[in-house]
């Protein structure tokens, strides 16, 4: 089974997130966060050899794209005969990785019609903090040249109604920042396994702390939490329902006194744990304990 695998790398413009932040003009702050898989299954022999003369241009158009605040390119692909268990190389990627399928897509008619995407994934329990009634998760779309789609279709596979889960496209920092002034509080979620044995990293609870939003933390409250010298934790183990609705109501019926308390210790802490010269001093001192040289 001849197969295109693509892999592509994912960054973000930090500097974009500022309000006043104009591009070209301001300086830019780019931040590498991974990437994603692309592939291509079943390949013909015509068409393995159209992609050894010519390259893989229109799809190159459908993933990549750049603006002030993100793009994603592509970092390289090759043409693998994975064969029934793998051609040694091993899976197309990680197992916590879900990798999106390109396909040729027909009518029914049988006429072509244009590119299409897919994914499936059945989460490891090692490496997702999915609810854990969610058992599989399914999407398809019609990609659009840099990055962009429609026709977007999810579907969960659960073993009970999430009929009252809403899910955003993609949306700029700003509007979601206003859509925190809409909400009695943020949720960080994460099971107590061994992938944060030493923390999170957690960008939405920046953008909480940032907005004065309460926090309800799912999940380990170790040493390394922002939060953990917080004077209102709201804290629940991973799964614990129970615990969980007494925290919900314990949110719910905050106070606007109580609100604006948060909102100066949130401001705080990020002044503390988050800025350039909090960050320089935490390195620094990092720097003099394992005497690592600058």
């Amino acid at each position: 089974m001849q197969t295109l695998v693509i892999q592509t790398q994912y960054r973000e413009n930090y500097a974009a997130h500022n309000e006043n932040y104009e591009h070209g003009v301001d300086e830019a702050h780019w931040k590498f966060k991974g990437g994603s898989t692309y592939f291509v299954t079943d390949l013909t022999t015509k068409q393995i050899n159209d992609i050894a003369q010519h390259g893989i241009p229109t799809l190159t158009k459908l993933i990549e794209y750049r603006n002030p605040a993100s793009e994603e390119y592509i970092l390289d692909w090759e043409i693998r005969d994975l064969g029934k268990n793998g051609d040694g190389k091993g899976p197309i990627c990680e197992p916590w990785e879900t990798p999106v399928e390109f396909y040729y897509h027909k009518d029914e008619n049988l006429a072509d019609t244009g590119w299409r995407c897919r994914t499936h994934h059945t989460p490891d329990p090692e490496y997702t903090h999915w609810n854990r009634a969610i058992i599989g998760k399914a999407e398809q779309w019609t990609p659009l040249a840099e990055g962009d789609r429609k026709d977007y279709a999810l579907k969960m596979k659960e073993q009970y109604d999430l009929s009252n889960l809403y899910i955003l496209d993609a949306q700029t920092k700003s509007y979601l920042l206003n859509i925190h002034k809409k909400c009695s509080f943020g949720i960080v979620s994460f099971p107590d396994k061994k992938l944060y044995k030493y923390g999170i990293a957690s960008l939405k609870m920046f953008d909480y702390l940032y907005s004065g939003l309460p926090i309800l933390m799912l999940g380990p409250f170790n040493k390394y939490s922002i939060l953990k010298d917080s004077q209102f934790p709201f804290h629940s183990n991973f799964g614990d329902i129970n615990q969980m609705c007494i925290e919900f109501d314990k949110l719910c019926s905050l106070g606007s006194n109580k609100k604006e308390l948060i909102k100066d210790e949130y401001r705080s802490l990020l002044i503390k744990n988050a800025t350039i010269n909090s960050c320089s001093d935490i390195i620094s001192e990092l720097t003099d304990n394992y005497n690592i040289s600058s």
